[in-house]
């Protein structure tokens, strides 16, 4: 039941469940506390990870597949060892 009772607070469940859920909050005080202590507990983390997505840090090298075939190539001319 606890599930259920969390699906309902983040809005996951169908329309025939939501009634169900909502036929035992009219009939179950204890039920209705639950679902308020859970409302309570909710927090947004969907729309403040959109507000404040991380940014990768400094530059990052993407190199073609070209590039890294010629890093290859002088890397094992070299030894092993880099320029």
């Amino acid at each position: 039941m606890t599930f259920l009772l969390i699906a309902y607070v983040d809005g996951e469940l169908t329309p025939r469940e939501r009634a169900e859920v909502n036929n035992a909050l009219d009939t179950s005080p204890g039920i209705a506390a639950r679902v308020a202590l859970f409302a309570a507990s909710s927090l947004p983390y969907q729309d403040e990870l959109r507000r404040n997505r991380p940014r990768p840090r400094g530059r990052t090298r993407v190199f073609s597949r070209d590039r890294r075939t010629a890093l290859r190539r002088t890397f094992r001319r070299n030894g092993g060892q880099l320029d």
